[in-house]
């Protein structure tokens, strides 16, 4: 006997049952984590006007399927309380994919590499419409092209799940991103919601996509 302490592998869960295992040699058992478990090293919030919007976020990005979470290791998030506390980290002159000035809406910002969000969208109702992962989506998307296109713009994006989504195939991407994490709509839901089935009904390549991806060890 040596007395060195033998290797042994943590088992990471994520809520969605996709996990990973690492291996530390100075732990002596093997130990099942939760998703709270799970450190931000992957996507993090880089400013938030408050501590319970940043909990909220970080709760977000625990749901994302580590996979995906790396392919995003870049992103970094900032919240703020409305469009005058922007304080120039967004230009005002900007404008998102459906045409509305940056500085007023929640966006993910390609120059910055991060989702802009603004407090009307952060702390919503468990099962309404999430912006953070529709955010989320267009990242993701911005990200498969090598940040330096969208692949939403050379891929089958089904048909539109919604007035936005038929803006363009950005929009159709995210609004599907987004839908992709609900398992079931609320009894009575927005135009805006959707099902995963309904992902994998109206735009199965995404769906596809989405669940290659997910699983990915």
């Amino acid at each position: 006997m040596t007395g060195k302490k033998p290797a042994c592998a943590i088992a990471i869960i994520s809520r969605n049952g996709i996990g990973r295992e690492v291996t530390d040699a100075s732990l002596p058992i093997t130990k099942k984590l939760s998703s709270r478990d799970i450190p931000l090293d992957i996507m993090h919030v880089v400013k938030c006007y408050h501590s319970k919007a940043k909990t909220w976020i970080e709760s977000q990005i625990r749901r994302i399927p580590f996979p995906i979470r790396k392919i995003l290791r870049e992103v970094g998030v900032y919240c703020f309380r409305t469009d005058a506390s922007v304080d120039g980290t967004v230009s005002r002159k900007r404008k998102t994919t459906d045409g509305r000035l940056s500085c007023h809406t929640s966006h993910f910002n390609e120059e910055l590499d991060a989702i802009i969000l603004f407090a009307k969208d952060v702390c919503i109702e468990e099962g309404t419409f999430n912006m953070f992962l529709h955010e989320v989506g267009h990242a993701l998307d911005w990200h498969l092209g090598h940040k330096k296109f969208y692949i939403s713009e050379y891929i089958d994006c089904g048909e539109p799940l919604d007035e936005h989504a038929a803006l363009n195939p950005r929009e159709q991407f995210a609004q599907a991103f987004e839908g992709w994490f609900r398992l079931r709509k609320r009894l009575n839901p927005s135009e805006f919601e959707h099902s995963k089935e309904d992902v994998k009904e109206k735009a199965p390549e995404l769906y596809k996509l989405f669940q290659s991806l997910g699983e990915k060890p």
